[in-house]
């Protein structure tokens, strides 16, 4: 055994501190959801999956190598849904900052979040790297 690897009994530190708070996070919306419509089940159940697979990634990332994919997976259907949220929103108001300049959210923030999270979190959940282990490998040679 290396250096690296951790024996049989590892001590899963990070795991059982996160752990209570990804149980609360996911069991916040029974606790404000005033009407179980199609929405709040949709967002409940998201959450809860979310969380389930974040303890599973922080658990052991190299068994649960598809939980890390998937967590990805679900942040770019988010910042998709954001951005076709708000421009539909813009066509039906015919602005692009429905609330003013200041508005906490605008078709061009939805841009923003889609290009800095999104498509990243798309490319590590089909190909399973990123450009920063790209570069890595490239550093390790």
């Amino acid at each position: 055994m290396t250096e690296t690897q951790n024996p049989p009994g590892k001590n899963h530190l990070l795991f059982w501190i996160t752990a209570p708070f990804l149980i609360l996070i996911a069991a916040t919306p029974f606790y404000v959801a005033h009407a179980w419509n199609f929405h709040n089940i949709v967002v409940a159940a998201l959450l809860g999956i979310f969380c389930v697979l974040l303890a599973l990634m922080i658990y052991d990332a190299q068994k649960f190598w598809w939980a890390a994919r998937s967590v990805a997976l679900l942040l770019f259907l988010l910042c998709a849904f954001y951005l076709v949220s708000q421009i539909l929103h813009g066509f039906q108001t015919k602005t692009l900052y429905p609330d003013g300049i200041k508005s906490p959210m605008s078709i061009p923030k939805a841009v923003k979040a889609f290009l800095i999270f999104g498509l990243p979190s798309l490319g590590y959940a089909v190909f399973g790297n990123t450009l920063f282990s790209r570069w890595q490998k490239k550093v390790a040679k």
